[in-house]
């Protein structure tokens, strides 16, 4: 393991240097005029832009105008040029919306007016927020000409803006490479790991008999609750919690000197774990800052388009910095949600290491880094699932190593794994301690009588779950349910025991919610009516009746149908009552489409975590007597088939992965690497799933989307190399060297990196292709509405019996006295297609004496109805003339 200590402190050292240096200010770009080609932009003063503070730099240039496309009626096309900029070699942009996305066709990118490459900015999407995308530019990369900046926004419901650039340092475009975040990855985990190692330290001193690692699930726990409620329900100020941090830092530490038999026993129960949690940690985040979009905090959100989801990775760190900084209650994300919809341990986890992060960046150009480097951080917390599945098959299989660490790469390696853990949201983080729990319950070998101690501890992990993630409750429900049957009804005492602890922990969180933050529980509707009201005039009771009573019962079992089936297939066929489904992938390569497919079911990539379960199921269904642990995978099984029916049967979800029970889909591959790790083939074919697995995932999920990536990163690439070949020497057991030897190393590998960066920073980055930018030439600009040249009208919009839509009327050359030479369709500033003008409409001539001829109908027919339709016609004389103005 030697190369990869060494590797991984000379990031350390890198990212650190990067974390803390000065960051030059950022500086205005004058003289730059805008061009508006097409539309008319919304105009905003962009010191007052909502929620700006959160994502910007204070250095940025308030007094500047954010240009964007919407407007009261809509999103509207716009194409605007600013510039010419001033020559520099890194330029920071502000922009709002999607761009470059597969349903979308906006863009923004720089160009030069002497030859035909751009650098395109962001290859993403912010959503209603804003964020900085950098672009390393270099003054020879327009010898002799001009630098614009363009954006184009024709999407029809995807809005886009825009403000002026500016000029940033090179040290701030490293501090948002690779190089820059991974300081704040491995600050987070060790912070975490100390919470972790704490209690286990707590348990094995206590001589409770609980093992050092589920120890120090309920430490991390223990801690992270305890950080949210001392900035939630106390006056505590910022950096309040630095002192619970340096206790638990210092207990982790001191340990090793004052009770080092004790630190030993400890790390030996709890190494291997450890280990791959955090080396799953950091393939994911090596993987996902292997290039960037521009999406700033929106990275992991739409860094595998079309594999796409919505905010809820930025709740957690919004809920953290909200209860720190002091704005709670008072403050809650855009629209009508409050914080406390949510559970809140993990926003505890991110308060362990946010005000470190905050100290990191106190010589920075203001906090705007603190939302994305949360996020890093909590991939931390996210990937504590790997430590559960290990110790589940290591220790309550009693399984070798080998099998154990086979596991979880296997799982690490799927899409499912390496989307969620990279996304930070609780839903994962919840699963882990599900997972430890359940494996604690279904253990080999275990007393015949539960205990108190036992029980308490299974009630603290399934309390804490529910406390990441509400949806761990449709998981544990069946999980207690085979622990009561096959153990608990022997042991009323321990059965009580263990429900007042979960009881307690919910019970903390109930009282917080009643005294401090209330919250109507949209979730929960959400889940049980499928209908989204955040302020609801009825009762749940009463909307639940509502919802039941507005269907027959045969509408109900194909609802449900359709709901069992969206958890195999992203569009199974649709129900008569409607589910929210999620928006098509519309146009994109197999790829994509692949990924999109992985994103929504337990198919294509995820196959190996169905295949498993299926091998799971025939080691449980054979007569003969198996090995011991496919009683375990038996009772897991159960679990999963409870949580899936419990699911389906009363909730209105569309049932794709997102929305299913993360507990559940661990459980599955939990109960497969058990069944077949015991068996004399099972390391083989579980070697083989990995494989055939981590080829699919490295060509669809690793590499295919490099090709949308505004950037890459060699930082990255290397990391992943060395820690490749670190593995490998130390699976080999081939290279042993000492302390000394690897602090050398390590010197060596930061002195070299830190050389290159010195003498060309942006060396680091591979542009990506020009977006393709082809239907520009059906963006049009707003022609003026003249009666005295031409007339007409658009007279409806019918349904075909043959399918789509037909939209038809007439129109009048005024000056030739003539039907128009050319008619077009335009919707939302789109040329659909050239109409049809041969119609005879005799009403017009006879409505109208000046129209001297019948055949000045026309009609088009187009597969969906026009939103804001236009019609533009080109007259006698070659000029254009539109019927009227666009609504």
């Amino acid at each position: 393991m030697w190369l990869l200590r060494a590797a991984l402190c000379a990031l350390a050292l890198l990212s650190l240097a990067i974390a803390i240096a000065p960051e030059p200010p950022a500086a205005p770009m004058l003289g730059m005029k805008t061009e508006v080609i097409v539309g008319k932009p919304d105009t905003v003063p962009l010191a007052g832009a909502v929620v700006l503070d959160s994502a910007l730099r204070a250095g940025t240039p308030r007094d500047s105008a954010l240009y964007r496309s919407t407007s009261p009626a809509g999103v509207r096309p716009l194409a605007l040029e600013m510039g010419p900029l001033k020559p520099v070699d890194f330029v920071g942009v502000t922009y709002q919306g999607a761009i470059r996305e597969y349903e979308t066709h906006n863009a923004l990118y720089l160009r030069c007016s002497t030859h035909q490459q751009i650098r395109p900015i962001a290859g993403g999407a912010t959503e209603g927020t804003y964020t900085e995308a950098i672009v390393p530019l270099g003054r020879a990369w327009c010898p002799g000409g001009e630098v614009f900046l363009r954006l184009v926004g024709t999407s029809e419901f995807r809005h886009v803006g825009v403000a002026p650039p500016y000029e940033v340092s090179a040290l701030s475009y490293l501090k948002q490479s690779y190089l820059g975040y991974a300081g704040y990855l491995l600050l987070a985990f060790a912070v975490v790991f100390a919470a972790f190692f704490t209690g286990g330290l707590a348990a094995r001193a206590a001589r409770s008999g609980v093992d050092p690692v589920l120890g120090g699930f309920l430490g991390l726990a223990v801690a992270s609750l305890a950080m949210f409620y001392l900035y939630a329900w106390t006056p505590a100020p910022p950096f309040s919690g630095l002192l619970l941090i340096g206790a638990v830092v210092a207990i982790a530490i001191g340990a090793r000197w004052k009770a080092p038999d004790l630190a030993r026993s400890v790390w030996r129960a709890q190494k291997a774990p450890v280990y791959a949690w955090f080396l799953t940690a950091l393939l994911v985040f090596t993987v996902l800052h292997l290039g960037a979009t521009g999406s700033g905090v929106w990275e992991p959100a739409r860094r595998f388009a079309p594999a796409v989801w919505s905010s809820d990775h930025l709740l957690p760190g919004l809920f953290a910095e909200t209860v720190r900084l002091g704005t709670h209650p008072l403050q809650t994300p855009p629209g009508d949600w409050s914080l406390s919809d949510r559970p809140p341990l993990m926003a505890g986890g991110y308060l362990l290491f946010a005000d470190l992060f905050a100290l990191l960046q106190a010589n920075n150009d203001g906090a705007h880094l603190q939302p994305v480097a949360l996020g890093v951080g909590g991939i931390s917390l996210s990937a504590l699932w790997a430590a559960a599945f290990y110790w589940a098959v290591r220790r309550a299989a009693k399984l070798p190593p080998a099998v154990a660490a086979t596991g979880v790469l296997l799982v690490a390696l799927t899409p499912f794994a390496l989307f969620n853990t990279g996304y930070t949201w609780p839903k994962l983080m919840g699963a882990a301690f599900s997972i430890v729990a359940a494996g604690y319950a279904f253990r080999l070998r275990p007393s015949p009588r539960a205990s108190i101690g036992e029980t308490a501890t299974f009630g603290g992990l399934t309390g804490f779950a529910m406390l990441c993630h509400a949806a761990s409750s449709f998981f544990l429900a069946p999980v207690a349910v085979v622990y009561f049957v096959t153990r608990l009804w022997r042991s009323p005492k321990a059965l009580l025991a263990g429900s007042a602890v979960g009881l307690a922990l919910l019970g903390s969180w109930s009282a917080y919610k009643a005294t401090a933050l209330p919250s109507q529980d949209p979730l929960l509707a959400y889940a049980l009516t499928g209908e989204l009201q955040l302020a609801p005039n009825q009762s749940l009771t009463e909307r639940l009746a509502t919802r039941y009573q507005s269907h027959t019962a045969v509408e109900w079992l194909q609802t449900k149908a359709e709901i069992a089936a969206y958890l195999f297939t992203p569009s199974p066929p649709q129900a008569p009552e409607p589910l929210a489904r999620p928006l098509g992938a519309g146009e994109t390569d197999l790829a994509g489409a692949l990924r999109r497919w992985d994103f929504y079911a337990l198919s294509a990539g995820n196959v190996a975590l169905l295949l498993l379960g299926a091998l799971a199921l025939w080691s449980v269904a054979r007569r003969r007597p198996g090995p011991p642990q496919t009683a375990m995978a038996g009772r897991l099984l159960l679990s999963v088939a409870g949580c899936y029916a419990l699911f389906v049967g009363v909730t209105f979800l569309a049932l794709f992965l997102h929305q299913f029970s993360y507990d559940a889909i661990l459980a599955l591959a939990l109960a497969g690497v058990v069944a077949i790790g015991a068996a004399p083939w099972g390391r083989k074919a579980l070697l083989a799933l990995t494989a055939g697995t981590g080829l699919y995932t490295g060509l669809v999920w690793v590499a295919a989307p490099l090709g949308g990536l505004i950037t890459l990163d060699l930082a990255a690439l290397a990391t992943l190399i060395l820690t490749g070949l670190g593995l490998t020497l130390a699976w080999r057991r081939i290279g042993a060297v000492s302390r000394r030897g690897t602090a050398l190393v390590a010197l060596g590998l930061a002195a070299l990196a830190g050389g290159c960066l010195a003498l060309r920073p942006d060396a680091v980055v591979r542009h990506a292709s020009p977006p393709d930018l082809a239907y520009m030439s059906r963006l049009v600009a707003n022609p003026a509405v003249d009666p005295a040249r031409c007339r007409g009208g658009l007279d409806g919009v019918v349904r075909r019996k043959a399918g789509g839509w037909r939209v038809f009327g007439w129109a009048w050359d005024v000056a030739a006295g003539a039907p128009v030479k050319a008619i077009a369709v335009v919707d939302n500033g789109l040329i659909l297609r050239a109409a049809v003008a041969d119609d005879p409409r005799p009403d017009v001539p006879a409505a109208l004496p000046t129209v001297t001829d019948a055949n000045v109908g026309w009609r088009l027919d187009v597969e969906k109805p026009p939103l804001r339709p236009q019609v533009l016609v080109t007259l006698a004389d070659g000029s254009n003339c539109a019927l009227w103005a666009a609504p």
